[in-house]
C-alpha cells in the first residue's frame, strides 16, 4: 500500500514540475528548441573533435609499437644469424 502512495506521489510531482517548467520558461518553445539543437551540435562538434584526437593517439602508439617490434625482429634476426653461423663453424 505504502508502495502505490509513494508512485503516485512521485507522479504528481513530476506533473506539477513539468507544468511549472512549461508555464515558467524563459522563452518561447521554438526558440528553447534552436538553442537546445545549438547545443547539441556544439557537443556533436566537440565530441568528433575528442573521438579524431583520440585516434590520432591510438594511431602514433600504434606506430611506436610497429618501430620497436620491428627493431627487436632486426636485432633477433642478427643474433639467430649469429648462432647459425657459431654453430656451423663449430660443426665443421
Amino acid at each position: 500500500m505504502k508502495t502505490g502512495r509513494l508512485l503516485f506521489g512521485l507522479m504528481c510531482g513530476a506533473c506539477v514540475g513539468a507544468i511549472g517548467g512549461l508555464l515558467f520558461a524563459p522563452h518561447k518553445g521554438s526558440v528553447t528548441r534552436k538553442m537546445i539543437t545549438r547545443r547539441g551540435e556544439d557537443y556533436i562538434d566537440l565530441l568528433e573533435e575528442k573521438f579524431d584526437d583520440f585516434l590520432d593517439t591510438i594511431d602514433d602508439k600504434i606506430g611506436n609499437v610497429k618501430k620497436e617490434v620491428n627493431g627487436f625482429v632486426k636485432k633477433e634476426k642478427i643474433k639467430a644469424h649469429d648462432i647459425n653461423k657459431h654453430v656451423k663453424a663449430t660443426l665443421n
